[in-house]
C-alpha cells in the first residue's frame, strides 16, 4: 500500500498535505511534480521515462500537483499546488494509452487516481501507483533507453546496469520455478511434508509467492511473530467442507504449518490428514488439499470444479495479508498444480483428464490490496486451463465481462 498505508483510491487532500507537513522528501519510492504535461512527444517520453524507472527499480508513487521547495535541497515538498480540473476519465485513459504505446514491454496494472483538492478552488492532483515489475526491464520506445531510480532521481542504464537488470529478474524466476518443481516432487512422494498424505490420492497444490523470496540474500521469516496466536489465523488451509475437527498448529524445519484432519462427515471418512498450509522461511506459502479432487472423500471419478474454483480464490485472497506481514512486495505469483488426476472428470459424463499431472503456469496478482475483482480476473487463466483439460472452452463460472459470477454457498 506504499507510502500512504492504504489504497490510493482512498487518498485525500489531507493525506497529501501530511506529506508536505512532514517534509517527506523524494526518494527511490516517491517523486513530486507540480504539473503533468503530455502534449508533445518529448513530454510523453518523459512520462514513460519516469514510470519505467520506478517499475524497473522498486516501484513507487509519482505525484503530480505538489511543488518542491527550491530554497531547500531538491526533493522537499513545499506546496499542494494542484492542477487545473480536467475530465478525470479522459486524463486517466490518455495516460494509460501513452504508457501502452510508449513502453516495451508494457507495464501492467499501474494504478492512476485523480484526487480532488477542495481547498484549491477545484484543482486536482494525480497519483500514479507504479508496481515493481517482474516482466521488465522496460524500455522507452522513442529513445531506446532503459531507466532506473536511485537516491538522486532517474538515471539511464549503461550496459553493465542493463545486464544486471536482465540477469537479476531471470535468476529469481529460475529459482522460483526450481523451488516449485522440487516441492511438487516431494508432495507426489509424500516426502518430508507437514502431513502424511496418501501419495496416490489426487491433490490440489497452490503456491503463493513473491520473487522477493528468491532474492540474494533471501528473506528469512521471523517466526517470533507467531507468538501472537492471532497470526496463526492468517494461515488458512483449503478445505472442501466447512466442517472440520480443528487445525493443529506447529513448527517444522521449513517454518510454521497448520494441518487439517476432517472428521467423518455424512458417512464420508478421511483416514489421513486431508490438507495443510506451510509457510516457508523465505515467505513462500504452500497449500495442499487431498479432499476436493476426491469429491470430498467419496472417491468418485469426478469432482466439483465450481467448489474447487471458489476454494482457490478464497485461498489467494486469505493469504495476501500474510505476504504483507512477512514484508514481501507485489506482484504476487500464484501457481496451481493438480496431481494424480488422470481419469478424473469435472462432472458425470464429461471427458476425463488424460494425464497424471496438470502443472499450470503461474499467474500474477499485481497488488497486495484486497481487490476481489482483480484477483478473480487474474486467476481466470488457471481455471480455463483446467476446463480445457476436460474439453471445455473456458470456465463457465465467469461472466462475459470477465467477472466471477459463481455464487458460493456451503455444501
Amino acid at each position: 500500500m506504499g507510502i500512504f498505508k492504504k489504497p490510493i483510491s482512498e487518498v485525500n487532500e489531507s493525506d497529501l498535505q501530511t506529506l508536505i507537513d512532514n517534509g517527506v522528501r523524494e526518494s527511490k519510492e516517491i517523486e513530486y511534480k507540480s504539473i503533468l504535461e503530455i502534449t508533445t512527444e518529448k513530454q510523453k517520453a518523459e512520462l514513460c521515462k519516469d514510470v519505467s524507472a520506478f517499475s524497473n527499480t522498486n516501484g513507487g508513487c509519482l505525484i503530480y500537483g505538489i511543488s518542491e521547495d527550491s530554497a531547500q535541497d531538491s526533493g522537499v515538498p513545499k506546496d499542494l499546488c494542484g492542477m487545473k480540473e480536467q475530465n478525470k476519465g479522459d486524463t486517466v485513459n490518455q495516460i494509460h494509452n501513452i504508457l501502452d504505446s510508449g513502453l516495451d514491454p508494457k507495464i501492467r496494472f499501474t494504478n492512476i487516481e485523480v484526487i480532488d483538492i477542495p481547498s484549491s478552488n477545484g484543482k486536482v492532483c494525480i497519483l500514479m501507483d507504479i508496481p515493481k515489475s517482474f516482466s521488465g526491464p522496460h524500455m522507452v520506445k522513442s529513445t531506446g533507453r532503459f531507466h532506473y531510480r536511485n537516491s538522486c532521481g532517474v538515471s539511464a542504464c549503461d550496459t553493465a546496469e542493463l545486464r544486471l537488470l536482465f540477469d537479476r529478474e531471470g535468476a529469481k524466476s529460475d529459482l522460483a520455478r526450481k523451488f516449485r518443481s522440487d516441492r511438487i516432487s516431494r508432495i507426489k512422494n509424500s516426502h518430508e511434508l507437514p502431513a502424511s498424505l496418501d501419495p496416490d490420492c489426487p491433490k490440489l497444490v497452490v503456491h503463493i509467492f513473491s520473487l522477493d523470496s528468491f532474492s540474494a540474500p533471501s528473506p528469512l521469516l521471523d517466526v517470533e511473530m507467531f507468538k501472537d496466536y492471532r497470526k496463526w489465523e492468517l494461515l488458512v488451509p483449503m478445505i472442501a467442507w466447512d466442517h472440520y475437527s480443528g487445525m493443529n498448529v506447529s513448527f517444522n524445519f521449513d517454518g510454521p504449518a497448520r494441518v487439517v484432519q476432517l472428521p467423518q462427515v455424512q458417512g464420508r471418512h478421511f483416514p489421513l490428514p486431508c490438507n495443510y498450509v506451510q509457510l516457508f522461511r523465505n515467505g513462500v506459502i504452500e497449500l495442499v488439499d487431498a479432499s476436493i479432487l476426491t469429491n470430498y472423500g467419496l472417491n468418485d471419478d469426478f469432482f466439483r470444479i465450481d467448489v474447487l474454483e471458489v476454494r482457490i480464490l478464497q485461498a489467494v485472497k486469505n493469504h495476501l495479508k500474510i505476504i504483507g506481514e512477512v514484508g514481501l512486495s507485489a506482484p504476487i505469483f500464484v501457481a496451481a498444480s493438480f496431481l494424480n488426476v488422470k481419469g478424473l472428470k469435472t462432472e458425470r459424463g464429461s471427458k476425463t483428464i488424460d494425464r497424471e499431472d496438470l502443472i499450470i503456469p503461474e499467474v500474477s496478482v499485481e497488488s497486495l490490496e484486497f481487490d476481489h475483482v482483480a484477483i478473480e480476473r487474474n486467476m481466470k487463466p488457471v481455471f480455463d486451463s483446467l476446463w480445457n483439460a476436460v474439453d471445455r472452452y473456458s470456465s463457465s463460472c465467469y461472466n462475459e465481462d470477465g467477472t466471477y459470477g459463481y455464487v458460493w454457498y456451503s455444501y
